[in-house]
């Protein structure tokens, strides 16, 4: 099964445990279903790296965007 990289923490993990975060139109959005045609890069499905994400300069990502992603976490926390 192929790897992938979070770009916060550099861990190696199954797609599945990532959110992917994909380029749409000079904006990063979050991609749910994983299918969006575009740029895109990894992020651990935990609290610290999407922290770390939000302080993160090279990827300006809108803060509903890591809202969603924190309201995911605390879905499969439950």
């Amino acid at each position: 099964m192929p790897e992938r990289t979070c770009i916060c923490c550099r861990k190696k993990n199954e797609k599945i445990k990532f959110f992917r975060i994909s380029k749409i139109e000079d904006k990063y959005v979050l991609d749910k279903e994983m299918k969006i045609q575009n740029r895109g890069f990894y992020i651990c499905k935990n609290q610290n790296c999407v922290e770390k994400l939000s302080k993160h300069r090279k990827y300006d990502i809108d803060m509903e965007q890591l809202l969603e992603m924190l309201k995911e976490l605390k879905k499969e926390k439950k």
